[in-house]
């Protein structure tokens, strides 16, 4: 609709800028966070019923944690268990490789590393006395002899350890089945059983105490249920303090934009929530009559562009500074208006605009003379299209303009004048 992107118009922020407006921000915020502490008691005590008969939850825990308590799930266990079972289960071909490197090195193959390295050094000794520079050579090479010996010793070492044991590779197997299995029931992979575990043992302990938790926090439900409705109450007293003070300042507000007789309500009605609101026990309308006759509607429902921006000023401008919103625009707020008025509506938009962004539009001269800034929006046609086009005016400009808005067809030195002096009187209000 027209005016939906109005927040002035939310149910919500009229009550935001009642209790603004009356300096209960500190009782509203209370009795939104009691209503807050009771909400989250509530959600938690829900959480405890929907998670069903806790005995047999409990006792279903209890065995999952005794099978997964079995095992040992460390990351270290599980990877020293599947090393010994990746050894044991290639024994015989570890035994095999061992062997077979240790003939190669001794000799039993026919030939021999260490018997091909003394003859290498037995044969460089005879010439050590014509080139001395062997004998860095030589000491490599006995270098290379003791590691030679060191990786037979080694090598020996592994082989004499490793036994193909067809009982502990199976003992290896079912361990590693078990674990397999288990982490399939848990849909976890095998290094996440131990995270698993104590996710389980974590929801065990807090289910142990579940019956004097519900019990506590139903105790603390009540409490918070008592104390938002003490805090609601005491709001509620001063909201309607609140609204009939609001409605006589809007109203002789009104009253001075050219709306002479007309009535502003803050009306409050209640809220029948069933449980601790954030908003407390109410809600308020804003209702409005723009003349003398008429009942109040709601401001929301107000026809006329013109009498909801003069209205929306009178709100404003009763509640300055208090409103949240950083930025209102005012569109029609001279229609229907002229004269002393204007001046006084113009004087408004300019003490609103000292404490927010106003921006306004307007046709008449004695609401533009005083504003801070002015613009002219204008439109051309040109290749068959329309443009719309925004400029920022200087001094100068400003005094034209605002004679334009004054004069006629033609625009006469007295007329400048009066533009000039409308505009330093503006300035200086």
């Amino acid at each position: 609709g027209q005016h939906e992107h109005q927040a002035l118009l939310s149910r919500a922020h009229q009550l935001a800028l009642l209790d603004a407006f009356g300096g209960h921000q500190a009782q509203a915020d209370e009795v939104r966070r009691l209503a807050g502490e009771w909400s989250a008691v509530a959600r938690r005590l829900q959480a405890l019923s929907a998670s069903g008969d806790v005995a047999d939850r409990i006792a279903y825990l209890e065995h999952q944690l005794t099978e997964l308590g079995d095992e040992a799930l460390a990351a270290e266990d599980i990877d020293a268990l599947l090393a010994a079972h990746k050894r044991q289960a290639n024994a015989a071909g570890l035994i095999r490789g061992c062997e077979s490197a240790l003939a190669r090195l001794s000799g039993d193959e026919g030939f021999s590393l260490d018997g091909t390295l003394r003859q290498v050094r037995s044969e460089l000794a005879r010439l050590l006395d014509d080139e001395p520079r062997l004998r860095e050579v030589d000491g490599l090479l006995d270098s290379v002899a003791i590691q030679l010996d060191e990786a037979v010793a080694a090598l020996e070492r592994v082989r004499d350890s490793l036994d193909i044991d067809p009982e502990r590779l199976q003992e290896l197997e079912a361990r590693l089945a078990r674990l397999h299995d288990l982490a399939r029931k848990h849909r976890v992979p095998l290094g996440g059983l131990a995270t698993r575990r104590d996710e389980l043992a974590a929801e065990l302990e807090s289910l142990r105490g579940a019956g004097e938790q519900a019990e506590r926090l139903a105790r603390e439900q009540s409490r918070l249920a008592a104390d938002w409705h003490r805090a609601a109450q005491s709001l509620s007293a001063l909201r309607v303090e609140t609204a009939a003070a609001l409605a006589d300042a809007v109203s002789a507000l009104m009253d001075e934009l050219g709306m002479r007789g007309g009535r502003f309500v803050a009306e409050l009605e209640p809220a029948d929530t069933g449980s601790p609101d954030p908003q407390g026990l109410e809600r308020v309308e804003f209702l409005v009559s723009a003349n003398p006759g008429q009942p109040p509607r709601p401001l929301r429902k107000v026809a006329s562009g013109g009498e909801l921006s003069r209205i929306s000023l009178a709100i404003e401008v009763a509640a300055l500074g208090l409103d949240s919103v950083p930025t209102m625009v005012f569109d029609e707020v001279d229609s229907g208006i002229g004269g002393g008025v204007a001046e006084v509506v113009g004087r408004k938009l300019r003490a609103l605009g000292a404490k927010r962004q106003v921006l306004c539009v307007t046709h008449l001269p004695q609401v533009a003379a005083l504003a801070h800034r002015h613009y002219r929006v204008s439109k051309d046609v040109s290749d068959g299209a329309t443009h719309s086009a925004v400029a920022a005016l200087d001094q100068a400009a400003r005094i034209e303009e605002l004679a334009r808005m004054l004069g006629g067809v033609e625009i006469t030195r007295e007329t400048r004048a009066h533009a000039r002096q409308m505009l330093e009187r503006g300035q200086a209000a």
